[in-house]
C-alpha cells in the first residue's frame, strides 16, 4: 500500500477534511519518514489531494526523503503555527473538519488551533490505528527481517552467561550487539532470579549466581518495524519448581499460538492461555495481558486482553506472551511474534526453544 493510499485511508476512516500528526510512527507510516517534534513542531499535514510536511530547516536534510507533495521549512523566529494553520486553510474550506493525532504535544497543538478559525477539531487516534494495525505484505516481511536479527541475537545469549555479570552488563551487551548489526533502536529487561518476578524490571547492579534464572526480554527495530522476544536461561540447574512453571507458561503460549486466526477476537486468545494457567492452580499470577500489537511501535493495536471484543484480521501482528510471577522468587515469561494469516498464525520467532535454557 502507498504512502498517498495509506492517507486516503486515514481521511476516510476518520471523517476529515484534513489532518495533522506529528507522532513518529504515524509520520513513518503516512510519509515515510521518522522523525522526532520536540519544542521545534515537525508536522504532516495532509488533504485529499496534497500532503504537506512542516518542519524546521535544521532538519531538511531527514525530511527531503519524505514522500510528500510539498515540504515547507521554517528557521527559528519564524511562527510555524501560522504557516501550519495557512497550510490547512489551502486543505481545506472554511468550517472543514481537521483531525490530529493524540501525541502532538499540547502546546503545538494549542498554537495550530490557536490560528484557526471555523474548523471542527476532531481527535482521530482510533482511525489511524485501524488502518495501521493491518499489515500488509511490505510491512510483514519487515517485520520479519526485526525478528530473524533478534533471534540471532537471542542465541548468543548461553555463551554470554557467566557467574559474576551484572543486569546491566548482560543488557548493554545485548544492545551494543543490535547497534553493530543495523538496528535502529534497540531495548533489553535482564531479570536475575528474583527480578524476574517483576515484569517491568529493566536491570540492576545485581550479579548473577549459579542456578538462578534469567529473564531476558528484548526488543529492536529494524527498517521501521520492530520485533519483541522474551526467554529464559539458567545458570546451572535451576530450582525444581522453575521447569514445572516454565512447562505451564509454555503451554499456555501454545494454546494461545493455535487459537489465533482471522474472525477470533483478542479476548478469547487471552482466554485461551489464561485457562491453561488457571487450571494449574496459578492464575492469580499471571498478572498482565497475553499480549500486544506489534508494528512501527512495540505497543499498539490489537491488545490481546481479557474481554476483548476486537476481531482478528489476517495481516494484523502481536505478541503472545503468558507469564507467571512468583514474587520474591522467580517469574517465566515466554514471548513470541505472530502475524494473522488466513491459515492460522505464522509465528515469526519460531527459531528458539521455549523450555527453560540451561547453561
Amino acid at each position: 500500500m502507498g504512502f498517498r493510499e495509506r492517507r486516503a485511508r486515514v481521511l476516510g476512516e476518520a471523517g476529515v477534511d484534513a489532518f495533522v500528526v506529528g507522532y513518529p510512527a504515524n509520520m513513518r507510516y503516512l510519509a515515510g519518514v521518522w522523525i522526532e517534534t520536540y519544542e521545534r513542531p515537525c508536522l504532516l499535514l495532509a488533504g485529499p489531494s496534497q500532503a504537506i510536511l512542516l518542519a524546521p530547516e535544521l532538519e531538511a536534510e531527514r525530511v527531503r526523503r519524505a514522500v510528500v507533495d510539498e515540504v515547507i521549512l521554517y528557521r527559528d523566529g519564524e511562527n510555524p503555527y501560522a504557516l501550519a494553520a495557512e497550510t490547512l486553510k489551502a486543505l481545506v474550506d472554511r468550517g472543514g473538519r481537521i483531525g490530529f493525532d493524540g501525541w502532538i504535544p499540547l502546546r503545538h497543538y494549542m498554537g495550530i488551533i490557536g490560528e484557526i478559525r471555523g474548523a471542527e477539531v476532531l481527535l482521530i487516534d482510533d482511525a489511524l490505528y485501524r488502518v495501521r494495525e493491518v499489515k500488509d505484505e511490505e510491512e510483514v516481511e519487515a517485520l520479519r527481517r526485526s525478528a530473524n536479527l533478534l533471534q540471532e541475537i537471542f542465541k548468543e545469549i548461553p555463551g554470554m552467561l557467566e557467574q559474576g555479570i551484572s543486569e546491566a552488563d548482560l543488557s548493554f551487551e545485548l544492545v551494543r550487539k543490535a547497534y553493530r548489526r543495523g538496528a535502529e533502536d534497540a531495548h533489553a529487561l535482564v531479570q536475575f532470579a528474583e527480578n524476574s518476578a517483576v515484569p517491568h524490571h529493566s536491570y540492576s547492579q545485581r550479579t548473577l549466581g549459579q542456578g538462578e534464572l534469567v529473564l531476558v526480554d528484548m526488543v529492536l527495530r529494524l527498517d521501521g518495524y520492530y520485533s519483541d522476544i522474551t526467554r529464559i536461561y539458567s545458570l546451572g540447574d535451576p530450582p525444581r519448581k522453575a521447569h514445572r512453571i516454565a512447562g505451564i507458561v509454555e503451554k499456555a503460549n501454545s494454546a494461545a499460538r493455535m487459537k489465533a486466526r482471522p474472525g477470533i477476537t483478542a479476548g478469547m486468545i487471552d482466554e485461551a492461555a489464561r485457562r491453561v494457567i488457571v487450571e494449574a492452580g496459578y492464575g492469580k499470577y499471571f498478572i498482565h495481558r497475553t499480549g500486544h500489537g506489534l508494528g512501527l511501535e512495540v505497543h499498539e493495536r490489537p491488545y490481546i486482553a481479557p474481554g476483548s471484543s476486537e476481531v482478528l484480521e489476517e495481516g494484523m501482528v502481536f505478541t503472545v506472551e503468558p507469564g507467571v510471577y512468583l514474587p520474591g522468587r522467580f517469574g517465566v515469561r515466554i514471548e513470541d511474534d505472530v502475524v494473522v494469516t488466513s491459515r492460522g498464525a505464522e509465528v515469526l520467532t519460531d527459531r528458539l526453544p521455549r523450555e527453560i535454557i540451561v547453561v
